[in-house]
């Protein structure tokens, strides 16, 4: 291959992205990652401080940002070490919707647990599917 093809390629591959843009994203989203589990734990110490109950919700969407996150950076780079912790952080999400339902009390909450559960597959599915359409895109352009 010649150099202005390998430039073509590389173009569209990043999609005319800078290399230390990506990068900066990359770190961007690892620290916004971090300053999300700092504030779900000192809000549940607040809330653990002033109710004397444990304040689930935060986590349940903190944990599903990581499930989404993980299963598509899986669903693109096809390798396990992203499978394993996207299937911990759903287990997580679940394990918090599950406290947070069953708080609760009564059929509403078994319901908002079914209700909210669906929604998150459903999120997660979507989030996978679109990827997929997009890398299919990519990959026939």
């Amino acid at each position: 291959m010649n150099k202005e093809k390998i430039l073509e390629s590389s173009r569209r591959e990043n999609k005319n992205r800078d290399l230390a843009e990506m990068e900066v994203t990359a770190q961007a989203g690892n620290i916004a990652g971090r300053v999300g589990a700092t504030i779900c734990v000192v809000l549940t110490l607040i809330f653990r401080i002033f109710t004397k109950t444990y304040f689930l919700s935060p986590w349940v969407v903190y944990f599903s940002i990581l499930t989404t996150h993980t299963l598509v950076k899986y669903a693109s780079l096809k390798r396990k070490t992203d499978l394993i912790p996207g299937i911990l952080y759903l287990a997580m999400c679940l394990t918090f919707l599950a406290f947070f339902a069953f708080s609760v009390k009564g059929f509403v909450s078994v319901f908002f647990f079914l209700i909210i559960t669906f929604f998150i597959f459903r999120l997660i599915t979507l989030a996978l599917l679109l990827l997929h359409d997009r890398c299919r895109h990519i990959i026939s352009s």
